[in-house]
């Protein structure tokens, strides 16, 4: 009898500790994972019936939510700001849907949004039991409306991206992808209304849902030459360095041949320094200039963040440290490992110097290079969430701008300057021109495969002497002029009306 009964108690205590232990898992070990689950319909109905912090930039309103009439759910609306266009910021944003989760900024922010964020969950504790109903917090943004609305206007439905910092700190100031999209279908709280709509962008050749701005990798063309003449000038040339101007250039080792735009010489003479191959973007120059530079282009071009493998992440890149977060760039370098020792490709290093070859980069890489040369040569971290705040205002947590990373010598920084703002003031970049201020920038003309119209690229800086902004444009395929695209025709007046809106407004992304 006895027997039975230690038999029955073991049991027993084997079945509590069962129940213990799966109790604890799923409090301690999954409980995330299955509320991040988006088949739990509970969890999910549970934070719609809370008031989701607000999404600002400017003191504009990206984000908010609205209580449905006679129900206890809350509709996360996105009304675009000033602009009343969300399409605008809707790649910042992204979308709160009970069906399809979260994207953009409502993922990545959303134990802020949602007010459980760790820096405020005593507090939360203490307020809920007061009383108060359980509320997120509001997410302040170093976007400047002017800017990202200009970069909008000025892209004109043309795919491509446009993104713009502050090269002093990091702080994004524009961040835009076309086509875009309206997240407000997809927030509805209406299933018949949500489907439609993601159905719609998901069929849509032009993908609006892609971000280009972070997630596009497209051949840089000759903006890519900035690099290149940044690891020459590292290298001991000089801006004065001479190399012979010819109309077709042999490949050793190859049966290719580089080509000027137009097929001839550049204008210029029988040879061409450093820096007027820069200002006129001659493709047989900087050809020649990578074939010397060999490994030393490598080193310099993984210091400005060009890395090998087909996809990188940046932690925090854009959301900023610690707010959690990352971007992850698809960038497809082949050449930085295919070009080094025994292995050297010189074909492939000459393609390179003009930016074309096994090489894509993203619009917010590219900026950062533009941004790197305007803050004499320390590479910024970006970040896009400048605070964090509570119901009554009260600061939960704010950015500190991280140190930047030296890639290249104050002087060299300083000499790509002078020959960047040559670019502009005569040479292939003179629509990005601007009365009164000195504007620091570079083309770009991208092949495509396919033989398909070319990407148009620009980057640059302004004020040259005191920069307060560094952009990188580009649009794909030539936009609508086609075949007949230029970065300098297509590219470089987007990149001056984006220079325009934060130049005309006084200090930004400081605060």
């Amino acid at each position: 009898m006895n027997r039975r009964l230690r038999l029955a108690a073991a049991v027993l205590c084997l079945a509590f500790l069962a129940v213990v232990g799966d109790f604890t898992y799923l409090q301690a070990v999954a409980s995330g994972r299955l509320t991040r689950n988006p088949l739990n319909q509970r969890v999910a109905l549970e934070q719609f019936e809370m008031e989701r912090g607000v999404v600002v930039a400017g003191g504009e309103i990206l984000a908010e939510s609205l209580r449905e009439p006679g129900s206890r759910l809350y509709l996360r609306r996105y009304p675009g700001g000033r602009s009343g266009d969300p399409r605008v910021y809707a790649h910042v944003t992204g979308y709160f849907s009970l069906f399809y989760g979260r994207s953009g900024l409502e993922s990545s922010m959303d134990s802020f949004l949602a007010g459980s964020a760790s820096q405020y969950l005593v507090r939360s504790f203490l307020e809920q039991l007061a009383g108060a109903p359980p509320r997120g917090l509001s997410v302040e943004l170093t976007l400047l409306p002017r800017a990202q609305e200009a970069a909008a206007r000025a892209m004109g439905g043309q795919r491509g991206a446009v993104v713009a910092l502050d090269p002093l700190t990091g702080a994004v100031l524009a961040l835009y992808s076309s086509p875009s999209f309206d997240p407000n279908p997809i927030s509805s709280l209406d299933p018949g209304a949500a489907r439609g709509a993601m159905r719609a962008l998901e069929a849509d050749p032009a993908f609006p849902l892609f971000n280009r701005a972070t997630a596009g990798g497209y051949p840089p063309g000759s903006s890519f030459k900035v690099v290149v003449a940044a690891a020459a000038l590292e290298a001991g040339m000089k801006p004065t360095s001479r190399f012979a101007n010819t109309a077709v250039l042999a490949l050793p080792g190859s049966d290719k041949v580089v080509r000027n735009f137009g097929g001839g010489p550049c204008p210029g003479g029988k040879e061409l320094t450093l820096a007027e191959a820069l200002r006129v973007s001659c493709n047989v120059v900087y050809a020649q200039v990578a074939m010397e530079l060999g490994p030393k282009l490598v080193e310099v071009a993984r210091g400005f963040g060009i890395e090998t493998g087909r996809t990188k992440t940046l932690q925090a890149v854009t959301w900023g440290d610690p707010v959690p977060g990352s971007v992850t760039l698809p960038s497809y370098s082949g050449w930085l490992d295919a070009g080094v020792g025994e292995r050297r490709n010189r074909a492939l290093e000459a393609y390179v110097g003009f930016g074309q070859g096994p090489l894509e980069v993203s619009p917010l890489e590219m900026a950062l290079v533009a941004a790197t040369v305007a803050s004499g040569g320390v590479r910024p971290r970006p970040y896009l969430v400048q605070r964090v705040r509570d119901y009554a205002g009260r600061i939960v947590w704010q950015a500190e701008p991280a140190q930047g990373k030296r890639v290249i010598a104050p002087e060299t920084a300083a000499a790509l300057r002078d020959m960047m703002v040559q670019v502009v003031r005569s040479g292939t970049g003179t629509r990005a021109a601007i009365p009164g201020v000195e504007v620091a920038g570079k083309t770009g003309t991208a092949e495509v495969g396919g033989g398909g119209p070319p990407h148009a690229w620009f980057i640059a800086f302004a004020p040259a002497s005191s920069p307060r902004v560094a952009v990188a444009v580009v649009v794909e395929n030539g936009g609508n002029l086609g075949d007949e695209a230029t970065g300098g025709m297509v590219a470089a007046p987007i990149a001056r009306a984006v220079i325009e809106a934060v130049i005309g407004g006084g200090e930004v992304g400081r605060g």
